[in-house]
């Protein structure tokens, strides 16, 4: 899990995690706050896999060049994986199957390393001139018949993924986009190679998207009346996110039954990283406050990440 941390007057909003949680109840309060940033699995989840290599691209040749340099370049632009580009070695996904397969590529293996091999294929790309005719009226006050042009694409693109070690297949799943361009009054061929341009990104995108783990920050609004509120904030505001836990950890020897000190508390420290000592002043808090829905829903949360940080230490 990756951490970072900021104080900002936020206005009020819905947490995106707890919306996502099916919680429905907005954060309480507006104000200081500081921030999570941590990944999400995606729904094929490469767990702790941190390099890719493109294997094999197939489909209408005069798009493979571009469907290859797209695939790379959407996986680069994420930053969560390195990725290489091995089609120039004419080399076969199933060549690095399971069993004998596997062992037979070992040479390709030694040369492309990667935790990870795929194949793209373009599965489908078209595209058609769309048209209308409607009536507006005119600076003249009369109706006339206008007609406007428009392209039409859709693109599909098959992804296989398997094990870099053990060629075990991982996922194979179809992307499929559609994308429109501009209506216009006079029809222009070049619209069409415009909307394929725009379908073919989109569906690299969401086929990039489906096993890539997405990045979450998430804000916890800071309790601003709890002792020593003002000196621990002053602290996080000149980045001395510590020097805020250890002011409020010495003040916890004064207040030790305020619970609001024991939520802000958890919240440095889960900034922090130490997610062991949030979950244990997030509990203190819900004991000592337990009518306050808003301690719960940290806590929730916290757990909610700790899910997702083990999911990236597994493969799915």
């Amino acid at each position: 899990m990756r951490y970072t941390f900021s104080m900002r007057q936020l206005p009020c909003r819905r947490s995106a995690l707890a919306a996502a949680a099916g919680l429905v109840a907005i954060l309480a309060g507006c104000g200081p706050s500081v921030s999570v940033t941590h990944l999400v699995p995606a729904p094929y989840n490469l767990g702790p896999a941190t390099s890719i290599v493109l294997v094999e691209v197939d489909g209408d040749p005069a798009v493979r060049s571009n469907l290859a340099r797209r695939f790379v370049s959407t996986v680069q632009s994420d930053g969560v994986f390195r990725i290489g580009d091995a089609t120039g070695a004419r080399t076969r996904l199933s060549e690095l199957g399971e069993g004998e397969a596997a062992r037979s590529a070992k040479g390709f293996r030694n040369a492309w390393p990667a935790d990870v091999y795929a194949k793209v294929d373009l599965a489908d790309l078209t595209s058609r001139q769309r048209s209308e005719r409607r009536m507006e009226k005119g600076k003249d006050g009369q109706e006339h018949e206008r007609r406007r042009f428009w392209a039409e694409a859709s693109c599909g693109v098959d992804v296989r993924l398997v094990d870099g070690r053990t060629g075990r297949l991982l996922a194979s799943y179809r992307s499929e986009e559609i994308r429109t361009g501009y209506k216009r009054d006079v029809w222009d061929p070049s619209q069409l190679r415009l909307a394929e341009a725009d379908a073919l990104d989109a569906a690299v995108r969401t086929a990039v998207d489906q096993f890539t783990p997405r990045r979450e920050r998430d804000a916890i609004f800071l309790e601003g009346d709890a002792p020593e509120a003002a000196a621990g904030l002053a602290r996080i505001d000149a980045g001395d996110l510590s020097g805020a836990r250890r002011l409020w950890e010495t003040a916890l020897s004064r207040f030790p039954q305020d619970p609001r000190l024991h939520f802000n508390l958890g919240a440095v420290s889960e900034s922090l990283g130490d997610r062991k000592a949030a979950r244990e002043y997030y509990d203190d808090a819900i004991r000592l406050a337990p009518g306050e829905e808003r301690y719960r829903r940290a806590l929730q949360t916290l757990e909610q990440r700790e899910r997702d940080a083990e999911a990236l230490r597994t493969r799915g």
